[in-house]
């Protein structure tokens, strides 16, 4: 679905005459998440920012959140656990461009993240909203990596600093970054 009520032109006038691109995309909802990954629509949890629900619920999210949160990340069988609830390719990823981007309106905002409500289903992230790509919102000294692993009110951060406890999600990490820089 298009969302075509809520478009933002992008106007620059010259000589006389407005010209412009404008900002028409497809809602991020569950919706664009059934149709675009082949699942139900109506057994979607859609949650953005730190667990507010757009669709579903919170209930899995919140047992996953827990696990991490209680358990030691550098203990392989702990980190295995975790790799059966999160598609760790798609997190490595998404907070790869995210940092390597240096998206300045990411982690406060503009983040989504579904799961299919089934058994075996895994938590993935939804890159979207990127209009402050590269736009330097950190001086080009500053490490937009280092300082999204400092924002300790996000859950992204708080996962991804868990997470890179692991020697094998570390490494994975690294690794992934620097084969898509």
């Amino acid at each position: 679905e298009l969302d075509v009520q809520n478009y933002q032109p992008a106007l620059v006038f010259i000589n006389g005459e407005y010209w412009g691109v404008y900002n028409i995309r497809e809602k991020i909802n569950k919706d664009y998440i059934a149709e675009n990954h082949g699942v139900d629509a109506d057994s979607i949890d859609l949650l953005q920012y730190n667990g507010y629900v757009m669709s579903g619920t919170i209930d899995d999210f919140n047992n996953f959140g827990t696990f991490v949160l209680s358990n030691d990340m550098s203990d392989s069988a702990n980190y295995a656990v975790v790799k059966n609830w999160l598609d760790i390719e798609n997190f490595a990823d998404y907070f790869a461009i995210e940092t390597w981007s240096e998206n300045g309106d990411w982690l406060s905002n503009n983040v989504r993240y579904w799961r299919e409500r089934k058994a075996g289903a895994k938590w993935r992230h939804i890159l979207w909203d990127l209009d402050f790509f590269g736009t330097g919102w950190w001086p080009f000294t500053a490490n937009s990596l280092d300082t999204n692993m400092k924002k300790a009110y996000s859950y992204q951060s708080i996962l991804f600093n868990a997470l890179v406890q692991n020697t094998e999600f570390r490494e994975y990490f690294i690794n992934r970054y620097a084969d898509l820089i």
